[in-house]
């Protein structure tokens, strides 16, 4: 997938921050900060943000993923075109599963089981192609999520709280909600929970189309995995809380011990077209 748009951080041409992206977290502009020299988006999207982003200045549709900014001065929202291979000038942050020549409908995220105490590394793979090789062959007995287009999102409910914005993100560490009923942690660990006892869960999350899986996950004690665990640094059941009451962030927890399977939106396989996700 040569000659696709990536994107630059921590560009010192240009050190304003926009006023809607303070407040949203660690800032990431530094390799060691970051913790990688990069990051391949493999999302369900083609692009990063669709049409939303390229027709459209409305702050009810645009989500303000792009700014257009003069440098040292100030940055606005912007419309960036979606693009792809050998499209010139400015264009959208490109899915490049999308531009293979094959294998490009899908991945699939493959990855052990770790122990409640956590586990010093967790090695999977990431398999190009749904149905197109005989490793990525789809599984026909299990359910399809179809996956809200434009945007990859599912409807996750926990306790009959409702969460319009749940999606799948093996780059977040922990799993992400609002939940009241969990208590949170004190001092430097104070993003994540820390109830009294692992406590159990489950979650359901309905696709597009009325399909209803129930997810089991556990929230241990974020400290007492810290303080117990030695060298450990993958956790299938580290959770936190997220700015929005609207998000239910399900990170790196929910892969382990499964093979999820990532259709790419208008891309046709067996089980369906995308995008959706199958686990």
């Amino acid at each position: 997938a040569p000659s696709l748009p990536i994107q630059i951080i921590g560009s010192a041409q240009f050190p304003t921050v926009p006023v809607a992206c303070f407040g949203k977290g660690k800032s990431l502009d530094s390799v060691a900060a970051f913790g990688a020299n990069g990051t391949i988006g493999i999302a369900t999207l083609r692009q990063d943000c669709g049409s939303s982003c390229d027709f459209s200045l409305d702050p009810a549709i645009n989500p303000g993923f792009y700014y257009a900014c003069t440098p040292g001065g100030t940055c606005n929202v912007t419309t960036v075109p979606l693009g792809g291979p050998g499209t010139s000038g400015p264009q959208q942050v490109q899915n490049p599963v999308t531009y293979f020549t094959t294998d490009n409908d899908g991945v699939i995220i493959e990855l052990p089981s770790v122990a409640a105490t956590g586990a010093n590394t967790a090695t999977g793979a990431l398999v190009f192609g749904i149905d197109t090789q005989t490793n990525n062959a789809t599984n026909l007995g299990l359910p399809v999520i179809t996956l809200k287009a434009g945007t990859g999102v599912v409807l996750t409910t926990l306790n009959l709280v409702t969460y319009p914005n749940g999606f799948f993100d093996t780059g977040s560490n922990g799993l992400y909600f609002q939940y009241s009923g969990l208590t949170a942690c004190t001092g430097a660990n104070a993003a994540f929970y820390c109830p009294t006892a692992t406590t159990n869960f489950t979650a359901t999350v309905a696709s597009s189309t009325n399909t209803l899986i129930n997810i089991a996950f556990s929230v241990a004690n974020a400290q007492s995995l810290e303080s117990s665990s030695g060298s450990a640094l993958a956790f299938s059941n580290l959770a936190g809380t997220t700015a929005s009451a609207s998000d239910f962030d399900w990170g790196l927890p929910f892969f382990f011990g499964r093979n999820v399977y990532f259709a790419i939106e208008g891309k046709s396989t067996t089980a369906g077209v995308g995008p959706y996700a199958s686990f």
